[in-house]
């Protein structure tokens, strides 16, 4: 998906009744007016049927991973990034 987020996708699947097929949702899209990316993305998917749009997030997600969030030229680093490893509660407070 060039530059088009899952949330962005549904967006453009309001009124699909689920469950639903991959062309019920290619319909949809094209009836709310989705930019050709929506299009191209849905056309992706598996022929399958959907329960919901949680389903239809997860399955574009596999075909798309998210990549690395940057900013600028410069990537996002998370707590194991900076520490070398994650960070815990230490042993000796007690919850």
């Amino acid at each position: 998906m060039k530059n088009i987020t899952t949330i962005e996708i549904q967006s453009y699947l309001r009124g699909v009744d689920y469950p639903v097929r991959k062309e019920g949702l290619i319909l949809a899209a094209k009836e709310n007016s989705a930019p050709t990316e929506v299009k191209e993305a849905l056309e992706e998917l598996p022929d399958s049927e959907y329960h919901d749009a949680a389903e239809v997030s997860h399955e574009l997600g596999i075909l798309h991973p998210i990549e690395e969030e940057k900013i600028g030229d410069e990537e996002l680093l998370d707590d194991e990034d900076i520490l070398g490893e994650e960070l815990a509660p230490p042993d000796d407070i007690m919850l």
